[in-house]
């Protein structure tokens, strides 16, 4: 009977640390591309205002700001 018992919980903490690591590959995943962002916003020619622009949007788009953020670029002509 008690080796049942431990048995079953060895099997949920399994469980557990599989749904974990999955869930640390998935975080690892999207860093990653967070970084590959960044990284190319890094060579943004700042003095062409259209590829600013163009940036910005890609920014927008991809969802890389926070709600508040993306509002506030919205509401700026031009942009």
């Amino acid at each position: 009977m008690v080796c049942l018992g431990r048995w079953t919980m060895l099997q949920d903490v399994l469980k557990s640390w599989q749904e974990y690591r999955e869930e640390e590959r998935r975080l690892s995943k999207w860093l990653a591309e967070k970084e590959a962002q960044i990284e190319e916003m890094k060579h943004i020619d700042l003095g062409d205002i259209e590829v600013v622009r163009k940036a910005l949007k890609m920014v927008i788009v991809s969802g890389f700001l926070p709600t508040t953020f993306q509002t506030v670029l919205l509401l700026v002509p031009d942009v």
